[in-house]
């Protein structure tokens, strides 16, 4: 298995969606390594599914302590508004 934050940022956002790197400021490193196949989910429904698997590297108080959480920041939006196609369901 990989790292679910390596799963989550490389095969997802950035081979999947196409989200370039200059846009993803940090993910938080997670500890556990997963290995799992996408049932044809879209992508932000398996980012939520691997999310809740999820077990932070930095331990501490709060959300640092928390399984079931991935962090991602971006420096802008991970896609222009021209750059998407349909909906994308959410929920």
């Amino acid at each position: 298995g990989k790292k679910i934050n390596d799963i989550v940022e490389k095969e997802i956002l950035t081979d999947l969606i196409g989200v370039t790197p200059n846009r993803i400021a940090e993910i938080e490193p997670c500890i556990n390594n997963f290995s799992f196949v996408s049932p044809y989910w879209n992508p932000f429904t398996a980012i939520r599914w691997l999310a809740a698997k999820a077990i932070p590297e930095s331990k501490g108080s709060g959300k640092n302590a928390t399984a079931g959480a991935i962090s991602i920041t971006s420096h802008e939006p991970f896609l222009d508004s021209d750059e998407i196609e349909g909906s994308i369901d959410l929920s």
